[in-house]
């Protein structure tokens, strides 16, 4: 369990201490732009390489994507495989791939989320147990608190 939780642990355990010694040294507006350039070092890769999971877009990750949907990783490796085709071959796999992307959209429907079904996890027995041991856990931390 420690290496499991320990990616979600680093943060809450080392963020007081680099937010102190920022704020102590910098000034408390250096805080939001070390935030801003962190956030700025994990958007960038993440909007390369991250590919389109939405299964109401791609399918089950057979049907290729928009370009407004693709990283530019996967953008790059459908120009390069369309690139080696001849032109007669890219129509049709352009056309072939409008026709499945079609087909997709028509069975889309707009559904409005209903945050009630999220109360369904309480009747499965081993979410049940988990959920009443954190609330008694965080409860008592709460209670000791006040």
């Amino acid at each position: 369990m420690g290496w499991v939780l320990s990616g979600a642990m680093v943060g809450p355990a080392i963020g007081p201490v680099i937010g102190g010694l920022l704020a102590e040294y910098l000034g408390w507006r250096s805080i939001l732009w070390f935030l801003t350039i962190l956030a700025g070092c994990f958007l960038v890769p993440f909007v390369a390489a991250f590919p389109e999971t939405g299964r109401n877009v791609v399918g089950n990750g057979s049907i290729p994507s928009q370009p407004w949907h693709k990283s530019f990783s996967d953008l790059k490796a459908s120009r390069q495989k369309l690139k080696d085709l001849t032109p007669e071959q890219r129509t049709r796999v352009r056309a072939s791939d409008e026709k499945t992307r079609e087909a997709l959209a028509s069975k889309r429907e707009l559904r409005i989320p209903n945050p009630l079904n999220a109360l369904r996890i309480i009747c499965q027995p081993d979410a049940a147990v988990l959920l009443a041991f954190n609330s008694i856990k965080f409860g008592s931390v709460l209670r000791h608190l006040r």
